[in-house]
């Protein structure tokens, strides 16, 4: 498995996976055992699909590139139809890849790069029997993708499913706090109209002004017969004196 898994790691290389699919997707390299050793099967499965889909691409089909949270067995059904239509075309024959061209071409691309020699291998990997391991492994590569808490998706999906419910309870403690504001208003004008002791505090208040004007007639009443008791003896020492001016005079007049 592991001579098997350098073998395709360099055949890839061959292709230029790096330039044409990891770099534009901005995946990591697999290792030369990535595919050997069940690391993270969500992971691995979805590199698999991915590469599956490129190389479908790159041999002229065009395939829909999968994405990360699609259906896995969605994803493996549509990249075994491509299979099956491969060995339509070919009629059974022996699919190989032509490693003279890629190796012209990978020797011009990285003639400016590198002048080291490239070792080329040929591939003898048969399109109807790579279709049957697929179909046979197909079982092994049903995975379920466990939620990473870790994930910053997963946060964001959390923060705004919490907003929503922070600004819901605020609507309602809002329209809570208005009923009560209401409530309360219509309370506090009930009690006023069906309370009696304002008007026994009115009728206290009548009470009280009608004894404090009836003191004050009897103090005006004194006032009035004060000053008119000055005025009449005022008026009795004017006429005393009077009197007693005129009598000397007339006794004197007699004489």
């Amino acid at each position: 498995m592991f001579v098997v898994m350098e073998d395709l790691v360099e055949k890839l290389k061959l292709l230029r996976y790096e330039e044409e699919l990891l770099r534009k997707n901005n995946l990591k390299p697999p290792s030369r055992h990535y595919f050997a050793l069940p690391t993270n099967p969500g992971e691995q499965f979805y590199m698999f699909c991915t590469l599956a889909a490129w190389l479908i691409n790159k041999a002229g089909h065009p395939f829909e590139q999968p994405q990360e949270y699609d259906d896995p067995n969605a994803t493996i059904s549509n990249i075994l139809s491509e299979l099956r239509s491969f060995e339509e075309e070919t009629d059974n024959e022996e699919n190989f890849i032509d490693l003279n061209v890629l190796k012209a071409q990978t020797y011009r691309l990285d003639m400016n790069e590198s002048a080291k020699q490239e070792d080329i291998l040929e591939s003898t990997t048969d399109a109807a029997e790579w279709s049957l391991e697929v179909e046979r492994v197909l079982p092994q590569l049903k995975v379920t993708i466990r939620t990473d808490n870790k994930d910053w998706r997963i946060h964001v999906d959390q923060m705004h499913q919490h907003k929503s419910g922070i600004e819901s309870a605020l609507k309602e403690t809002k329209v809570t706090e208005e009923l009560e504001k209401v409530k309360q208003e219509m309370e506090e004008k009930g009690s006023s109209m069906t309370d009696g002791a304002p008007l026994v505090k009115i009728k206290q208040s009548l009470t009280k002004l009608k004894q404090e004007t009836i003191q004050m007639d009897i103090r005006i009443g004194v006032v009035e017969h004060t000053l008119l008791q000055s005025k009449l003896k005022e008026k009795s020492n004017m006429t005393r004196d009077m009197h007693a001016t005129v009598l000397p005079e007339s006794t004197i007049g007699s004489y």
